[in-house]
This record gives structure tokens, C-alpha cells and sequence, in this order.
């Protein structure tokens, strides 16, 4: 859950191309970015499901309260689906690590969906 940590090693890592001082042994060890657009692209592509009452809710475009059982909920989903998107495209022969996968989703976030992302008023993303 610390994004802004995560972000910077792996901006670290992607500006020194993996070498000198962006190379890092442990970067399979980092998780997705857990912020509001990834659990957006997830659910709007089928890869996460939400309870109803909260899809509900974010339709409607209400504030999640930061740190509620719901946003804390919605992150975690998040890291775990973003997980199992690595291990089945390691399974195809892609040798991603979680944050490069977390890029690909993010960039791919940014045109139209069809669902909207969770309001959450907050320092962490």
C-alpha cells in the first residue's frame, strides 16, 4: 500500500534501464500501485468483482472514507488481482514483475471506461 515508495524505486529502475543505480534485486518483491484507477480498468474489464452495494455506490459517485473496510477492500482486491494477472501471463511465457504489469493497466485506464473509479479524499494516491 505504500504507492508513492513503490513508484519511486520502480521510476528509479525504469529511468537507469535496470543498471547502476536502478538496479534492484529485489523487484519482484514490489506490488501493484494501489490507487483508484487500476481497481477501476479491473472491474470494468471483468478481472475483479465488487459487491453490489459498493459498485452501487461508486456508480453513484459517492467518497469511500480512506482507510474504511471498503477502500482498504478495494486495494487489496487490487494487489491480489494484479498478482494473478503476473502469474498467468508468466504462465504464457511474459517475465513481468507486478508494477510493470500496474503500468500497462494504468496507461490502459486513461481512455474511456465503462464504470467509473471510487472518490477516496486522500495523500496515499
Amino acid at each position: 500500500f505504500y504507492k508513492r515508495a513503490q513508484i519511486l524505486v520502480a521510476d528509479v529502475w525504469g529511468t537507469f534501464g535496470g543498471e547502476g543505480p536502478g538496479k534492484f534485486a529485489d523487484l519482484p518483491w514490489l506490488t501493484a500501485f494501489a490507487d483508484y484507477k487500476l481497481p477501476q480498468i479491473l472491474w470494468d474489464q471483468g478481472a475483479m468483482r465488487l459487491h453490489p452495494a459498493l459498485a452501487e455506490r461508486i456508480q453513484r459517485g459517492e467518497l469511500i472514507r480512506w482507510g474504511s473496510a471498503e477502500e482498504v477492500e478495494l486495494r487489496a482486491a487490487t494487489v491480489v488481482a494484479v498478482e494473478e494477472l503476473v502469474f498467468l501471463l508468466r504462465k504464457r511465457g511474459r517475465d513481468l514483475v507486478s508494477f510493470q504489469v500496474d503500468w500497462l493497466l494504468w496507461n490502459a485506464a486513461q481512455g474511456g471506461l465503462a464504470v467509473p473509479h471510487h472518490r477516496t479524499l486522500t495523500w496515499a494516491y
